[in-house]
């Protein structure tokens, strides 16, 4: 019999098992880490704690979103092997075998550290756990430890792609996590999985993925089952200090954790990721470092922990303690304060209008914002299936809420959908505001949803394309509210937004647009092109300066009152006869890195420095640039931004 081959394994014997490979069945290696490897993911910390959480806040024991606090506990541990050795039996064997391929892999003989995430008031995994090949769609336990790509997850749910669990497996240097499970049907269960790569032990060929727990034979097969010896499972919670008592829920221990998860990383991830509903008082937090040290994250600690929290970039935290201050704000918002706007047509392509704004509602709007108050806004809409009547489609809303801010150079619009926030969201760039667009109602939500990509930061149309009848406008409807409610506020009065030209240097030449009634510079070879100043009353004072080289430029502080910029963001290119300079850039005009050009900077720190792109961080007041090398016989155009993240440079390279 082939199992009996496979294994050699006893019934009922606790074990880690891999199947061998049978000809004809498809080689597969897994792909699911690309879905993480992203900008707006970032880290392994990140992409673990966003999706736990995520995961833990569809488990609520009632469904109905912001009822029952869910309680997190994130702790962090270091044991020795030998405390933990009866449940990794015969993982090594494979872990070996697949070390060339893996990298780095623990040895047995070092300590483990490992991370726990427990969450309580949630349901556990339900489903029944002996289920191999499961006939519907509700069976949580079946998906989260068998399945890939494989969810029961519907409706207002926050996952969908059924790819979000196996974080918790690249989490651990041996691609190897084991939970305990607790439901009010049954429990505690205790089972493990592993994700490798193809892999072979002593000449036989094996598939990437094991499980741990009793060894059953299922129609001449080999099957990993659920522990449920009450004996093993407490020695086990014992072995990884783990919280759970009766509770129902899940806990899962990651194994021999990767370095880069750690405690202050984690932190930084539940505040940017969940500051939304831990205010809200939906979700707690506890954070628990190796030498017991509690940290929590919750509605009354919040504003002192960002207060207090040390990013990297250091703006991060800055940001992050706006965004909490915002979301305080309209949390403690009264309903009737609340401004409605008018829905689109019912069941047609929802496009945003002027006439979607009563005159009472934008005066008001419009008040507040001129008196540097935030504002807040309903907006109802509707959703079509396809599968639908016009008739038919679901009225939903959503609610914006915008606050002046001066520190925001660039967009600073976010995005959460039912407490998650869906970083990756791009959105018509709207200087000098801070918003959150908060989206809880149900079938707006799951259109969302359905939207997302796996790793839930963006919202992709070809996800909803073939379900959902005007998918696209929906779309843009949603992620350009902010933008086009401010710009109608600002048309209205029929005057210009103050804000959209706050803390822009210059613009390539050929896209700036200037006032009829301003006169067109002259240019000279070698000029630097610039845009003539635009007087425009509300803006800030000049925050740099500008000056020409003969072959170059300079770059030094701006008036003294100015606020210091803290990252300057520089595009260069020789002028084109036609068209976007900067777009027409090629690697043969020039590279600022060769031995031409000259770049020297005083009281800042090169973050990038590589063809037509200079990026600095800038550290005191008296900084200065100076980039020569340039043909002195050709107009150069810059294209100068302030205040751009720093997250995506590392020690001066792009991660």
């Amino acid at each position: 019999m082939f199992a009996k081959k496979n294994t050699g394994l006893k019934q009922g014997q606790s074990h880690w098992l891999f199947h061998r490979r049978r000809p004809g069945v498809r080689a597969r290696n897994p792909q699911v880490e690309k879905f993480f490897k992203s900008d707006v993911v970032e880290d392994k910390t990140n992409a673990l704690i966003r999706e736990g959480i995520q995961n833990s806040l569809d488990a609520r024991q009632e469904q109905q979103y912001g009822e029952i606090p869910i309680r997190i506990s994130i702790q962090f541990g270091q044991t020795m092997y030998s405390n933990t050795a009866e449940f990794f039996p015969g993982l090594f064997d494979h872990l070996q075998a697949a070390s060339s391929k893996l990298g780095d892999i623990p040895q047995i003989d070092e300590p483990i550290k490992y991370l726990v995430f427990e969450d309580f008031n949630t349901s556990g995994l339900l489903g029944d756990p002996h289920e191999w090949d499961p006939e519907n769609d509700g069976n949580a336990f079946f998906n989260f430890f068998r399945g890939e790509g494989v969810t029961e997850k519907a409706g207002n749910q926050r996952g969908r792609h059924g790819v979000g669990k196996m974080v918790f497996s690249l989490a651990s240097r041996a691609r190897s996590i084991i939970g305990v499970t607790q439901t009010t049907k049954s429990g505690p269960l205790l089972m493990g999985t592993s994700t490798l790569v193809l892999h072979k032990k002593e000449g036989v060929s094996y598939d990437p993925d094991g499980w741990y727990g009793d060894i059953h034979n299922i129609e001449n097969e080999d099957l990993i089952i659920p522990v449920q010896d009450l004996d093993v499972v407490k020695r086990f919670k014992q072995a990884f200090k783990l919280e759970r008592e009766s509770e129902t829920g899940l806990s899962i221990i990651v194994p021999w954790l990767d370095k880069s998860v750690t405690v202050n990383a984690t932190l930084q991830s539940v505040l940017r990721g969940f500051f939304w509903p831990v205010m809200q008082g939906s979700l707690l937090v506890d954070i628990r470092n190796e030498n017991g040290e509690l940290m929590t994250v919750s509605s009354e600690s919040i504003e002192n922990l960002v207060e207090n929290i040390t990013t990297n970039p250091i703006d991060i935290g800055d940001q992050l303690r706006s965004s909490v201050s915002l979301s305080k704000w309209a949390l403690s918002l009264p309903t009737d304060s609340i401004q409605i706007a008018s829905a689109p047509p019912h069941g047609k392509a929802q496009k945003w209008s002027a006439d979607l704004l009563s005159d009472k509602v934008k005066a008001i709007l419009r008040s507040e914002l001129t008196d540097g108050n935030p504002i807040a806004l309903k907006l109802p809409m509707s959703i079509r299936e396809k599968s639908q009547s016009a008739e038919s489609s679901l009225p939903t809303e959503f609610n914006i809420y915008v606050t002046p801010d001066d520190t925001c150079s660039d967009s600073c619009i976010q995005f959460i959908r039912e407490g998650l926030l869906i970083s990756g969201v791009r959105s018509s760039r709207k200087p000098g505001y801070r918003a959150l667009v908060i989206i809880d109602d149900g079938p707006l939500a799951k259109f969302l949803g359905d939207a997302e990509n796996p790793s839930h930061t963006e919202w992709q149309k070809e996800n909803v394309s073939a379900k959902y009848s005007f998918h696209d406008a929906a779309l843009k409807y949603i992620t350009h509210s902010v933008s086009n409610l401010i710009k109608t506020l600002h048309d209205d009065q029929k005057t210009a937004d103050p804000t959209i030209l706050l803390d822009l240097f210059s613009l390539p030449a050929e896209d700036s647009k200037t006032k009829s009634s301003q006169k067109k510079q002259t240019e000279k070879p070698g000029e630097i092109t610039i845009p003539p100043d635009l007087e425009i009353k509300g803006t800030k004072p000049r925050r740099y300066h500008l000056q020409k080289r003969e072959n170059g430029f300079v770059i030094r502080q701006g008036v003294p009152e100015a606020e210091l910029p803290k990252t300057i963001d520089i595009e260069m290119a020789y002028k084109a006869r036609r068209g976007n300079s900067i777009k027409k850039y090629g690697k043969s005009d020039f590279d600022i890195a060769s031995k031409q050009f000259e770049v020297n900077l005083s009281g800042g720190r090169v973050l990038h420095c590589k063809d037509n792109h200079l990026k600095i961080a800038v550290q005191d007041s008296n900084f200065e640039l100076e980039v020569t090398g340039f043909d002195i016989n050709r107009d150069l155009v810059l294209d100068p931004k302030l205040d751009k993240n720093l997250e995506e440079f590392i020690d001066g390279e792009e991660s």
